[in-house]
């Protein structure tokens, strides 16, 4: 009886180690770029399609954090991707069609947004990443803006042509931006401003 115990509680073990548990991946690239590196990331290991949710991926603001990095992990959810440093950019690995989803669910606390870029500068996010935002994915942008000024929120398909699609009040304190774009699942990509009056 304790040998199959035993052999159940081993099988189960290595079962369970295919599916990682929910958590938050802080970003170092410690040893390169791939995303599929757990020394690349300073907390929470290498992100996994398996994983339960809540998933947290974080590009954090310190200066060691490589700036290049490409997703090599295929079919992730995500409940919130978060820059809090500039000058990143993110790239997919053509050879695995990678694609990143955000899943569009109630961020936990203390997330503000699915889509974070609080950094008041550019962060960059290659179009070979293939981004889906889900229905309802909520993002948030710069720290910079003036608190109580309303901005308005133009959206593009090919950064030339720009329609008017909503507006967004920066928060006070602090300056942030939030909105939220119902129609995105109806694009294959968009690209977003916002403008002061």
């Amino acid at each position: 009886m304790k040998k199959v115990l035993i052999t159940f509680l081993s099988l189960a073990c290595i079962a369970g180690g295919r599916f990682a548990n929910a958590g938050t991946h802080v970003w170092s690239g410690a040893q390169g770029g791939l995303w599929s590196n757990p020394a690349n990331w300073s907390s929470g290991g290498a992100p996994s399609a398996n994983e339960a949710a809540p998933v947290i991926v974080q590009f954090p603001s310190t200066q060691s954090a490589r700036r290049e990095s490409t997703n090599n992990i295929a079919n992730l959810k995500l409940d919130v991707l978060g820059f809090y440093g500039a000058n990143y950019h993110l790239y997919g690995d053509s050879s695995t069609l990678t694609t990143i989803t955000l899943t569009g669910s109630q961020p936990p606390f203390p997330y503000a947004a699915n889509l974070i870029s609080g950094y008041s500068a550019t962060n960059y996010i290659d179009w070979w990443l293939n981004l889906v935002l889900s229905t309802n994915v909520s993002i948030l942008v710069g720290s910079g803006a003036t608190p109580g000024l309303t901005y308005t929120v133009d959206a593009s398909t090919d950064l030339k042509t720009w329609l008017l699609i909503g507006t967004a009040m920066a928060a006070s304190p602090g300056g942030e931006l939030i909105f939220i774009d119902p129609d995105a699942p109806n694009f294959p990509y968009r690209f977003y401003r916002f403008l002061a009056p």
